[in-house]
């Protein structure tokens, strides 16, 4: 029987299924491609982690990954309000849950909201 692999720290590092989708794409949520461990923006699966950064090399990129506690960062596309339930849309930016989809966590920052473009700290907690 095989050794199984696992990550036992919140950042892991993983293939990017297209490089070239994930370049300027930091703060973004991603998601598993079906069937790899290759990874994508977030489209309509689960998402795994924000993107941190690309590593050398070009294939690789470091993932924050989601439910380790603490906060992380998402870049936001839309105003979402302070300690709003928060989830990931298509193309892997930050938006208010607003009662449907998974929660990925809390707004923490701005304290005065978020708006379209705009770089939060996250609570980490998945609903």
């Amino acid at each position: 029987m095989g050794k199984e692999t696992y990550i036992d720290a919140r950042y892991a590092p993983f293939e990017a299924a297209v490089p070239a989708d994930l370049v300027g794409k930091e703060d973004y949520y991603v998601e598993l491609v079906g069937g790899s461990r290759k990874i994508q923006l977030y489209t309509n699966g689960l998402a795994i982690g924000v993107l941190h950064q690309g590593l050398q090399g070009g294939k690789e990129w470091s993932v924050r990954l989601l439910g380790c506690g603490g906060t992380y960062r998402a870049r936001a596309n839309g105003a979402i309000a302070h300690l709003a339930d928060v989830k990931a849309e298509n193309g892997g930016k930050a938006v208010d849950q607003a009662g449907s989809g998974r929660a990925l966590g809390y707004l923490l920052s701005p304290v005065a909201g978020a708006v379209a473009g705009d770089v939060c700290e996250i609570l980490d907690v998945l609903a």
